[in-house]
This record gives C-alpha cells, sequence and structure tokens, in this order.
C-alpha cells in the first residue's frame, strides 16, 4: 500500500510482516483448538476485509485504528502471559522494539516539516519552503512527497544538477513505483523546457518507458506519457500513447482531448471532428459545439482556437 502509505520500504517491510505473522498465528491457533474459534474467525475475516477495502479506497486514519484494534484482539488471544514475557526479555525483540520506536519519531519530525514546507510554499516563501523540505529529508528519508519538495525548490532556483541528482536518487530508493517514473518525468520536462538540453529530453523518454514497463495495463500511464511527448513534441508517440490510454479506458475525457489536439496539430480534419465531438460528448460545452457547428460549415483547421487549455 504505497509503502505502509507514507513510511518509505522500512514501514511497508514491517507492516506486511505484521500483517503476515498475525494472519499466520490465527490460522495455527484456528486448526490446534476450538477455543476462541468464533472470534478468531471474526478476526480473520476482519483482516481480509480491511486488506481488500484498503487496496481500493485511501486509508484514512479511522481505518487505521480499526487495523489496529484487530491486531491488538488478535495478540490478546495468540499469546499467553508466559509466551509474552519470554518476548519481553528477548533482547532481539526489544532491539527490534527500539528500532521502531526511533523510526516512528523520525517519521513524525519529517511530517511536521513537510507540513512547514508546504505552507510556507502556500505563502510563496520559497526559500524556506525549500529549506523545511532539506530538513525533512535529512530527518526521515523516505518521504517522497519531501524530496519532491526539495526538487521543485531547486527548479525554481535553476539548479538542475542538484534536482537531477536528487530524482535519480529517489528512484534507486523506490525502482518499482510508477508514480514516481511519473513525478521524475514531469520535473525532466519542465528542465527540458527552461535548459533545451537533450540530456533531459532523454531523461523524460526514460522516465516514461519505465513508467509504462513498471504498469504496462493502467490507462493513467499512457494518457501521462502521452502528455509528456506532446510537450516534446513528439506527436506521432504521443498519438500511440493517447490511443492505448483509450483502449484501456474509453471514457477519459482528457485523453480524448488530447486525441483532439494531436489530430488538429497533424492536420487530420476528420479524426479531429470525432475526437472533439467525443470529448464533448463525456463534457458538454457550448463552445465546442460552435466550433463543431463552424466545421460543418466549412471552417478549415487553421482558422479555429482550440477550446481547451492544457
Amino acid at each position: 500500500m504505497q509503502n505502509f502509505v507514507s513510511g518509505g520500504v522500512f514501514y511497508g517491510a514491517s507492516f506486511a510482516l505484521l500483517f503476515a505473522v498475525t494472519m499466520w498465528f490465527l490460522l495455527k491457533k484456528f486448526y490446534q483448538t476450538t477455543e476462541n474459534r468464533s472470534m478468531i474467525v471474526v478476526l480473520l475475516t476482519a483482516l481480509l476485509i480491511w486488506a481488500i477495502a484498503s487496496m481500493f479506497n485511501p486509508v484514512t486514519v479511522p481505518l487505521w485504528i480499526i487495523l489496529g484494534v484487530i491486531f491488538a484482539a488478535s495478540w490478546q488471544i495468540i499469546f499467553n502471559r508466559e509466551t509474552i514475557k519470554v518476548l519481553y526479555f528477548n533482547h532481539f525483540v526489544k532491539a527490534v522494539g527500539l528500532l521502531l520506536i526511533v523510526a516512528t519519531i523520525m517519521l513524525g519530525l519529517g511530517n511536521f516539516t513537510l507540513r512547514q514546507a508546504l505552507l510556507a510554499e502556500q505563502d510563496r516563501n520559497y526559500d524556506k519552503s525549500l529549506s523545511y523540505a532539506k530538513i525533512s529529508n535529512l530527518v526521515f528519508p523516505f518521504l517522497p512527497r519531501a524530496t519532491n519538495f526539495e526538487i521543485s525548490g531547486y527548479l525554481r532556483q535553476h539548479d538542475y544538477q542538484t534536482a537531477d541528482r536528487l530524482i535519480q536518487e529517489q528512484l534507486h530508493r523506490h525502482p518499482l513505483s510508477a508514480g514516481l517514473y511519473s513525478d521524475a518525468g514531469i520535473f525532466y520536462v519542465q528542465m527540458y523546457a527552461q535548459t533545451k538540453d537533450e540530456f533531459y529530453r532523454q531523461r523524460v523518454l526514460d522516465s516514461v518507458a519505465k513508467m509504462i514497463e513498471l504498469n504496462p495495463y493502467r490507462a493513467e500511464n499512457y494518457k501521462i506519457a502521452a502528455f509528456y511527448l506532446f510537450y516534446l513534441d513528439e506527436k506521432e508517440q504521443a498519438l500511440e500513447y493517447v490511443n492505448r490510454s483509450l483502449a484501456l479506458s474509453p471514457k477519459e475525457f482528457n485523453s480524448w482531448v488530447l486525441l483532439s489536439k494531436l489530430y488538429l496539430d497533424l492536420g487530420d480534419r476528420d479524426s479531429f471532428v470525432l475526437a472533439i465531438k467525443k470529448a464533448n460528448s463525456l463534457q458538454p460545452s457550448s463552445q465546442v459545439r460552435r466550433l463543431i457547428h463552424s466545421l460543418n460549415e466549412g471552417a478549415q483547421l487553421d482558422e479555429i482556437i482550440f477550446p481547451y487549455q492544457f
């Protein structure tokens, strides 16, 4: 679940281990004895329902509290007093517990300073926002959002080398995150737009390719890739990606808008009309209706004003 929401690989692995151990011990207890069987069935069902629900919905604070109650009840059944006593005096367990406490404190401080960075950015105090983002990354270097704040700060200062270094370090820490490759892509699009350096252009293409490789069945990835390539003026490649996006999600409004813009730029009148009609059917607009009417009356493509903004 996005590396245990925001804690990075460490918290993600810790959560997965705790979840797996709890499930295993409950199943073991279930098959060994009929004592508390009904409670165990309830707890197992609750764990499974929570896991399934969290895969498709944002995990809010009340849901985490519910999960904590489930875990607490589960371990109350699993261990008797003697077992807990043995675990309590086990040096390894105490060391792991101490590590978790320290990591939790660091995560809390990291999120606090990240919040300060956000507030400073809202006040347009970008230097202060960058300073808080640096502190957040120093305290807990596994918060992608804090790193993104820091990268944005360096881009405002036109320090492209530092921004590039931070992007690559973040991708190295989270090599399987398609979302971070998407973030990298938009950063590199900005860097290319400001510098026209082919190095950053290639970085965009590499980020797009890796994002799609990690999740080739997500329509959103193809749509994002199409927009990035459109900004690079790679219209033919952008056209291919946006069509793939629509094949997976045919009612995606923004994809139809981009498709119509691409056909307009490529001078394909018939395809442009079909695409913009489809976009208008998803989100009707009087301006688009007037544009379609003018085309039906014989207006040329170079005479129209594209009705959508990117």
